[in-house]
């Protein structure tokens, strides 16, 4: 296809005048070969991404966000807007205009991740509403693959040491009763 166009550029350049503007702009819109999505998509498609690699079951520090969304040298965040590094306040911003199960725009709060102070971030349930509508996406499923890459992460790592492999159990449900029963268990 780039021969093709070579000829008529040339004879554009040839042309003169107001030419080579206007067959450049027209071998543009002719050749794109993909949609990109909006920049509110590919944040929310990056939020899914760090609700299942986060430490904290279901919560996402500003800070940390921000540390992943930069991490690419070659995504939309290095030179966000022409202004370079996007910010914490550069995410709420794109967040802002997304409905929150809450009721409000999706915006960051005080969370309470386990084993650290509260820091300000993201709740996986906020995003329900604008998962579901805009990447079609189920809260049960990102929690249903999060728990699936914990048990191979466990079972990879050799946890196990060679005893007979239990099957994963949710942290918070070692503080049910069954639990106990399912550890007396041979």
């Amino acid at each position: 296809m780039r021969d093709n166009w070579k000829l008529l550029l040339a004879i554009a350049d040839l042309a003169g005048g107001s030419w080579p503007k206007r067959i450049r702009a027209a071998a543009v819109s002719l050749t794109k070969q993909f949609y990109e999505p909006s920049v509110g998509r590919q944040c929310l498609s990056l939020f899914v991404e760090l609700f299942l690699t986060s430490e904290y079951d279901g919560l996402v520090t500003s800070a940390w966000a921000r540390e992943q969304f930069i991490a690419d040298p070659t995504a939309v965040w290095v030179n966000y807007k022409g202004k370079g590094l996007i910010t914490q306040r550069g995410i709420a911003d794109i967040l802002a205009g997304y409905q929150s199960t809450l009721g409000g725009p999706v915006r960051p709060e005080v969370i309470h991740p386990r084993g650290r102070p509260a820091d300000r971030g993201y709740k996986l349930e906020w995003f329900e509403i604008a998962f579901r509508h805009y990447l079609h996406v189920e809260i049960k499923d990102i929690l249903k693959q999060r728990r699936e890459r914990a048990y191979e992460r466990t079972v990879g790592e050799g946890i196990f040491h060679g005893e007979a492999k239990k099957p994963f159990v949710e942290p918070y449900a070692r503080t049910h009763p069954k639990y106990a029963a399912y550890q007396a268990q041979p």
